[in-house]
């Protein structure tokens, strides 16, 4: 699976965990969330994240499951909050040992390095960045698609979203 094929879910079957006495106000107190998200080609991804988890060990992990195998990971953040620790990967493909990635930084803040200083050379020598606003409107559509499912609680597609046959990110072409 490609980053643009990342970007372009089909369905979102989001839930999410807001403990006893908060309510269902879903902009207050969300403190976890799981779910499905469905792409193309019967592939999907799973995610379970779980940062006020007053019973247990605070959780964010991640699994992908393609045609030969799964990617599968942690979300160091969510482990030690606020600190975090650096997150994990592990490539299993089908006949073969799995295959682990080792990191040294945190999500946050060294994912926002890389786009935040493209941003700011983009703006400086006037070209377009690598990730421009035309794109984070296809993760908004994707943000609104988890939320519309955690209201109506039911699946939502991003077409609903985005208005009929666009993809939630647009093509590089």
């Amino acid at each position: 699976m490609n980053q643009e094929a990342l970007l372009n879910p089909e369905t979102l079957e989001p839930v999410w965990r807001i403990p006893a006495g908060r309510g269902r106000d879903l902009g207050i107190g969300i403190v976890g969330c799981g779910g499905i998200v469905e792409y193309p080609a019967g592939l999907q991804a799973l995610f379970v994240v779980n940062h006020d988890n007053q019973h247990g060990t605070p959780y964010g992990g991640f699994r992908f499951y393609g045609t030969e195998g799964a990617l599968e990971g942690t979300l160091g953040l969510v482990d030690d909050l606020p600190a975090g620790r650096p997150d994990t990967l592990s490539l299993h493909r089908s006949g073969s040992h799995v295959r682990s990635y080792d990191f040294d930084t945190r999500w946050i803040p060294d994912a926002f390095l890389g786009p935040m200083g493209d941003l700011m050379d983009a703006i400086a020598t006037g070209r377009q960045p690598i990730t421009s606003g035309r794109d984070n409107l296809g993760t908004l559509a994707v943000v609104e698609a988890a939320h519309r499912s955690a209201a109506e609680r039911r699946s939502v597609r991003v077409d609903e979203i985005t208005g009929g046959g666009a993809s939630a990110a647009p093509s590089r072409a």
